[in-house]
């Protein structure tokens, strides 16, 4: 999830939730949003790059982990995709390995 993304989570479960903590702290946060029906909806907001866990805790003891990786924002990574692809990506290699994938599947060297 890309840390300018406001995402949400939507639970559906007869027991309220009693609380919900996020390892490691800070890394992500969760407050409650517009919810629809049986649906409780919830915002979420990446904090801090890397994996992060949401346990969820329901008034009935349940208990509930959903995993989330959090990315730097969308814009910076295509910009980063743009420069590596611009200055870095070294097309000899790409045409070798194209090369090897044709040759393998059918059965013929196009080098």
């Amino acid at each position: 999830m890309p840390t300018d993304i406001d995402a949400r989570l939507f639970l559906n479960y007869p027991s309220g939730v009693k609380s919900m903590t996020v390892e490691p702290s800070g890394a992500l946060t969760a407050s409650a949003d517009k919810s629809a029906g049986n649906w409780k909806a919830y915002a979420v907001k990446g904090k801090i790059w890397g994996r992060s866990r949401l346990t969820v805790t329901y008034e009935d003891g349940l208990v509930q982990t959903i995993h989330y990786f959090v990315t730097k924002p969308e814009v910076q990574t295509v910009a980063d995709m743009g420069h590596f692809l611009t200055t870095k990506r070294d097309d000899e290699q790409c045409r070798l390995l194209y090369s090897r994938r044709v040759r393998k599947s059918s059965g013929r060297s196009r080098l």
